[in-house]
């Protein structure tokens, strides 16, 4: 009986100890601290950087543009092609950065060791959903679509890829999605083709006639 109730407390070791390896191989689901609720980590993408501050410059450029209009002397057919070459500049910025993330998911593998603690879903079309990640003792904001979110819903998780060089986290193919760059290309185009359409017989005029 001695023998017996040995035999058995090794086995309930032995079965413990397998439980605790297989737990300590899967991601696990911590409750993220108080804080995060309320900020974000520390650091931005770069790509996000460049959106942000041409949208900050755009938007400053327009609204002191009515102020300055009598200050400014160039022809309009000037003002459409610098429009276009300064479109053309933010398309190769973007479509850089989405050829980065590529050439990351290409000659790394996707890393492991990290812990998933939650999402929160976007609020209006102008947010983006959120997923919080902590890697390497570190807690990351992750910003991405619906897709990402839905599969992660249903328990498939994507692979994660980490930029050492911009310490950015991001799924797979989720660095800088191609739309953004064609989104801009399109803009860079249409807007002066329709601008010379418009004022095609006054191209040749001062802005301040536009």
């Amino acid at each position: 009986m001695a023998t017996e109730k040995k035999d058995s407390t090794i086995q309930s070791i032995v079965l413990r100890e397998e439980r605790q390896r297989k737990a300590q191989r899967q991601p696990a689901l911590l409750e993220p601290p108080q804080f995060m609720h309320f900020t974000y980590s520390k650091l931005r993408a770069f790509e996000r950087i460049v959106l942000t501050l041409w949208t900050i410059h755009l938007w400053r450029a327009f609204s002191q543009f009515n102020s300055r209009i009598n200050q400014i002397n160039m022809k309009i057919k000037t003002l459409f092609k610098t429009l276009f070459c300064v479109g053309l500049v933010l398309t190769l910025v973007l479509y850089l950065l989405h050829l980065y993330g590529n050439y990351i998911e290409r000659t790394q593998e996707p890393i492991i060791g990290y812990t998933y603690n939650e999402y929160e879903e976007k609020i209006n079309y102008k947010s983006s959903n959120i997923i919080f990640i902590t890697y390497k003792s570190k807690q990351y904001t992750l910003h991405t679509g619906n897709k990402v979110l839905d599969k992660i819903k249903f328990g498939d998780f994507p692979k994660l890829y980490y930029s050492s060089e911009t310490d950015y986290l991001f799924f797979e193919g989720d660095y800088l999605p191609v739309g953004y760059a064609q989104a801009s290309l399109l803009f860079t185009i249409i807007f002066p083709i329709i601008g010379s359409l418009i004022w095609r017989k006054e191209l040749d005029n001062d802005i301040r006639t536009m």
